[in-house]
């Protein structure tokens, strides 16, 4: 090892040593030698160690920079190496019951006021209120007291609670104990139109403005909402099939409406100081955004001192940070500009905390530690509902395999049961219903393509127990409220945990034991990565995603609740239960047996595998793609636009990539062995699973090029992923740091049957039913027209 000197900064360098040339007698002084030649003897003297001096001074030098670039690359990688497992010890400690705030916004301290008590003077009146529109509610639950009453109160209020767990009631309630307007803020239409129809069903005054309004419609809104003056509005009927007027009931409304004559329910409403009035005006952001005409009726509205409260549904749309942004959100600060003093209620079933800053900031709300009393109060209840079964499924292979996987499933765990299917893409939803169908299941198609009626008479059919299963895009979930929906299965994994978790939610509503499963494939990343690389936090919101099925340890519970901030959290003085390690674990899901003990698994080092990858990509990147002399005019591929799937195909020494000189290079000399993994037995779902877990730690790095028709998703090695290599060439397995992959006990994953043997077994009666799907749309879209029953 070379040596160096550590000098001081003030200080020159003194004179190397290095051997001198021996130096010949120097004449006397006097001489006539020395005098006669006093230039040349100086030169002599001052010419320093000479040519082979020089040389060896290089050659130390060279040393020198060698070895600090070995140092400078060692210290990069433990830098990086530091950073991963601070990261790793956080997110272990959080995993511990502790109490300490890590958030100031979502963290502040306790209110002054306990909301959770029944002490307040409007507790009894709201009591009565719920017996009588909503009888089949016995006891408020979730947190919905604190919320209730902190509107009537007043206060700013942010609801975090799962779907399905009674938002809607913390303002609907006040809506109509309240005098005045509760004016709701929706994203969608269909939302607006399901809760019209069920509030009109309680003999509740709600009206919806949207861009479909009509204009004499929207004027009459307008002034009930500035006067109050228009009288009952439950049995109005604005042509969205609102619940049918007086007398018999029913109406046209879906057979929504009830007995009874309009006079004995106004006089039985007066018992309860509530008078059928407009109390509930439902709007989308883009009302709010772009109508100034409206903006003027709430001016009028608060002005007359009738605008109650402010609820924001589908609050996290607000956060640019969010899975599901929406640009008209960013625009409802304006509310808070115009009308500082109207209570703001925001809920959310998907609001993590690392989202509530940005919410709190847009809606133009103070944050609970800024001003503990003034301050937005923050409630987050249980996410958690111990009836939904979570489990993720490794997903078949082929078009015709995946939907005949999730069709055995169907009929295995829900045979003629209520259920959603939700699909990536339009035509993912057309195959896979026609598919299921195929298998004798009741199933139809919804997304965006269809016309409104079309989707609606599907919805209609739906809920009515008509069709056993929708198969849909994500277009199909805000506002749906079918309580039996005993299963949601996803075809593809949600491109967020936000996204799944609120899709998932749809099951189970009534209480009774669901099913949410997930069917996942690795591959599947790289098409939803090429789908969501271009929004912000996409890539960041998918790879967690992508952990959640990717984990074959962790119960699924504790995976939902950690993500949402649930149990490690303390949200404003009203915390989740922490839980501890001995119950941490539901005995619910698929990582958790009846007894509540974990399935086991094992970790496999791949530290070895992880470095051949890294030098193959390396090599592809670095390589100017030259072809062996042996492979030319045999087909090759761009080293610089490797999928996923040519690697795969690669590592296990087959493709065209492998025919590139410079991997024929490496495996001459020994530096990777095709097929990686081949010590463990691998199949190409461990390589791939493989893939995947480098991309997640960063050593894998993903890149896009966008086609006029698609975009695709590449692969190359990033610079943690050049620094593996580099350690490993230069210090040897011992000195490199491992890497571990967690996978089943068995130590590998259990491969499938192959696609052509599944084929085969399915072949006949694939191509007899593949002729009997055109006749089976037809019928089903002669029904739907049918089924028209809802104008939009």
């Amino acid at each position: 090892m070379s040596t160096f000197v550590v000098l001081d900064s003030d200080e020159e360098p003194s004179s190397p040593a290095v051997p001198l040339p021996p130096r010949s007698e120097e004449p006397s002084r006097g001489t006539g030698a020395t005098d006669a030649h006093p230039h040349q003897n100086s030169s002599s003297r001052s010419r320093g160690p000479g040519t082979e001096g020089f040389a060896l001074i290089r050659a130390q030098i060279a040393d020198c920079d060698a070895e600090l670039e070995n140092i400078r690359k060692e210290l990069e990688f433990l830098i990086e190496r530091r950073t991963q497992l601070e990261t790793l010890r956080a997110n272990l400690t959080s995993s511990l019951p502790s109490t300490t705030a890590s958030s100031s916004v979502s963290r502040p301290a306790a209110p002054a006021v306990d909301f959770s008590t029944p002490s307040f003077p409007w507790h009894a009146r709201l009591l009565t209120l719920r017996r009588r529109f909503w009888p089949e509610i016995t006891q408020f639950r979730n947190k919905q007291l604190d919320v209730i009453n902190a509107t009537c109160a007043g206060k700013d209020v942010v609801y975090v609670a799962q779907t399905g767990g009674g938002k809607s009631l913390t303002y609907q309630l006040p809506a109509i104990h309240s005098p005045g307007i509760t004016l709701v803020v929706s994203p969608l239409v269909s939302l607006s139109r399901d809760q019209l129809l069920s509030l009109r069903h309680r003999r509740i005054g709600a009206a919806a403005l949207y861009a479909g309004t009509s204009r004499d419609e929207e004027k009459r809104v307008a002034e009930d909402m500035v006067n109050g003056a228009g009288g009952p509005w439950w049995d109005h009927d604005d042509g969205d099939g609102g619940g049918g007027s007086g007398g018999g009931g029913g109406g046209s409304g879906g057979g929504r409406g009830g007995g009874g004559g309009t006079k004995n329910v106004d006089e039985d409403q007066d018992e309860h100081g509530y008078d059928g009035g407009l109390r509930l005006v439902y709007v989308t952001p883009e009302k709010v955004a772009k109508s100034k005409r409206f903006i003027q009726t709430l001016e009028k509205c608060h002005k007359r001192g009738r605008l109650a409260r402010i609820v924001v549904d589908e609050a996290h749309c607000c956060s640019t940070q969010g899975h599901d942004f929406r640009p008209d959100y960013a625009h409802l600060g304006l509310l808070r500009q115009l009308f500082p003093t109207v209570p703001v209620l925001a809920l959310s079933a998907t609001l993590p905390p690392s989202l509530l800053a940005s919410v709190v900031q847009v809606l133009g709300l103070v944050p609970g530690e800024a001003d503990p009393e003034a301050g937005v109060l923050v409630v987050q209840s249980e996410l958690y509902r111990a009836n939904l079964r979570f489990e993720v499924i490794p997903k078949a292979r082929g078009a015709k395999e995946e939907v005949k996987q999730i069709g055995d499933w169907i009929h295995e765990k829900h045979p003629g049961h209520s259920g959603i299917v939700y699909c990536l893409s339009r035509k993912d939803t057309e195959t896979y219903s026609a598919g299921l169908r195929e298998q004798g299941i009741s199933s139809l198609a919804y997304h965006a393509d269809l016309s409104d009626d079309t989707r609606e008479a599907v919805h209609v059919r739906w809920r009515d127990g008509n069709t056993d299963v929708v198969c849909a895009t994500i277009a199909f979930g805000l506002g749906i409220d079918k309580p039996d929906v005993r299963f949601v299965a996803h075809a593809t994994m949600s491109k967020s945990c936000e996204g799944y978790y609120q899709e998932a939610g749809r099951a189970g509503r009534d209480g009774e034991p669901a099913d949410c499963v997930l069917f996942y494939r690795a591959g599947d990343v790289s098409r939803l990565s090429s789908m969501v690389f271009n929004d912000h936090s996409g890539l960041k919101s998918l790879y967690l995603m992508v952990r959640y099925c990717e984990d074959l340890s962790m119960c699924r519970r504790e995976l939902i609740r950690r993500h949402f901030g649930a149990g490690s959290t303390t949200l404003s003085g009203t915390n989740a239960r922490l839980v501890s390690a001995e119950e941490g674990r539901c005995g619910n899901c698929d990582h958790c047996l009846d007894d509540g003990t974990p399935i086991e698994v094992e970790r496999v080092d791949v530290t070895r595998e992880a470095v051949e990858i890294c030098k193959v990509l390396i090599a592809l990147k670095d390589g100017g793609g030259e072809v062996s002399e042996s492979a030319k005019g045999k087909g090759t591929a761009d080293p610089d636009r490797v999928t996923i799937v040519k690697l795969i195909e690669l590592l296990r020494g087959v493709g065209p990539l492998a025919k590139l000189a410079e991997i024929q290079v490496l495996v001459r000399d020994g530096l990777v062995s095709f097929p990686i993994g081949a010590r463990y037995k691998w199949g190409r779902d461990d390589v791939e699973k493989l893939i995947i877990a480098m991309i997640l730690d960063g050593r894998i790095r993903e890149e896009f090029a966008v086609t006029a028709y698609t975009t695709n998703a590449y692969v190359t090695c990033s610079r943690a992923g050049r620094r593996l290599a580099e350690m490993w060439a230069s210090h040897g397995a011992e000195r490199t740091p491992k890497i571990e992959l967690v996978m089943r006990k068995s130590g590998v994953t259990v491969q499938k049957d192959s696609k052509r043997q599944r084929s085969a077994a399915n072949g006949v009666k694939r191509d007899r039913n593949d002729e009997e799907d055109s006749e089976h749309l037809e019928e089903d879209f002669v029904q739907l027209r049918k089924l028209k029953t809802i104008k939009t």
